[in-house]
């Protein structure tokens, strides 16, 4: 695995990282077991929730397509040296 090839799972690997206090958010959101419902609570986090989330959804999606194809990069490389 070259430098660059390191340095782009480095980086791949940070941006997931990232995620990691705002889905904790999404998390507690979403596993709040407290009865009763807290209506207005509810309500008034809904659309941030769904805004972390679509955002999430979004880089996640763009990452994977990243390490798809840095996979490919290495499986070419591979079959080059042999």
């Amino acid at each position: 695995m070259n430098e660059k090839t390191t340095k782009s799972l480095h980086d791949l690997l940070e941006q997931l990282n990232s995620w990691q206090n705002a889905l904790n958010l999404l998390n507690d959101f979403f596993s709040d077991k407290h009865r009763p419902v807290n209506k207005k609570k509810i309500a008034s986090n809904y659309y941030a929730c769904s805004q972390i989330f679509c955002a999430f959804h979004n880089d996640f999606s763009q990452a994977l397509q990243e390490m798809e194809q840095q996979i490919t990069e290495l499986r070419q490389k591979e079959k080059v040296k042999y």
